[in-house]
């Protein structure tokens, strides 16, 4: 997660220490502490003139009392956006505007920042996916952490200078889709858009919904009402292949973790579940 941690603290010299007071608010300089965080897109699918364009990594401040305001302030938990104030006070670089982080560098700032402002230790409950056992488990977030990265070569897809990908064929239709990866804000606005709906009784399909919210174009054609057919007409084979392609070159940061069942023994890797204990950890 980090390529660098630099813990700074300094005084200030004074020529005659003894004739300064200790309640002098001057006697001490502090620095809050910073991490660099690695991105998992390594800056390569903003575009031209974006804060991140070209950048492998972001720095971090450590969270402070000012952070821990912004998570219990109740403004920001009914908005529901808590997480992106919150990145965008431990940025250290204040020109990169958190709506705009790619989906998968966003969860890797977030964990940072939780691991530096609480620690890497982190208990909830797991439920075992084979006979649904609940049991209390602690994590090391640093241990579970890992990123996840494009590849450099997949078959039938072709990035595109604009941040996007070309995928030339899909298996029954051959139909060419063009893709984007997903920025927070669009993430926030595929959100809303479902919420919506189900405020007024509007029937969606949740998957489909996910799948307008990154698809560019079909055959070069961008209207909504195209690709909105080709949704609902396209099979199942295709959409399938589709949203296989985009996670595969989705770049992001993960949690998981090598699950033991100590009921029925199953052992397998899981997702660590992310509660409120999460950033709100009981102390």
């Amino acid at each position: 997660m980090a390529r660098n941690n630099k813990n700074r603290f300094s005084t200030v010299p004074d020529q005659n220490p003894s004739n300064v007071g200790l309640s002098d608010p001057n006697v001490f300089s502090f620095t809050t502490p910073t991490e660099i965080v690695d991105l998992p897109s390594g800056g390569a699918f903003y575009p031209a003139g974006h804060s991140l364009h070209g950048v492998d990594a972001v720095e971090i401040k450590f969270m402070t009392a000012k952070e821990e305001d912004i998570l219990v302030n109740k403004a920001y938990l009914r908005k529901g956006d808590v997480l992106d104030r919150l990145l965008q006070s431990v940025i250290v670089n204040k020109s990169i505007d958190v709506g705009t982080l790619l989906v998968g560098d966003k969860n890797a700032l977030v964990y940072a920042t939780r691991i530096t402002g609480f620690g890497s230790s982190y208990t909830t409950n797991i439920i075992c996916p084979s006979c649904s056992t609940t049991s209390e488990y602690e994590f090391d977030l640093e241990d579970s952490y890992t990123l996840k990265k494009v590849p450099e070569e997949i078959e039938n897809v072709t990035p595109t200078t604009r941040g996007t990908f070309i995928i030339e064929a899909l298996p029954k239709t051959e139909a060419e889709v063009e893709v984007k990866l997903l920025s927070s804000d669009d993430e926030k606005h595929r959100m809303k858009n479902v919420e919506n709906k189900e405020k007024n009784n509007i029937s969606y399909s949740f998957v489909r919904e996910y799948m307008k919210s990154y698809i560019v174009a079909v055959n070069k054609e961008q209207s909504t009402s195209y690709i909105d057919s080709f949704l609902e007409n396209a099979p199942s084979s295709d959409t399938r292949y589709l949203r296989k392609i985009i996670n595969t070159i989705t770049p992001n940061a993960a949690l998981t973790h090598d699950y033991d069942c100590q009921d029925c023994g199953t052992e397998t890797t899981l997702e660590v579940p992310l509660t409120a204990e999460f950033f709100w950890p009981q102390r």
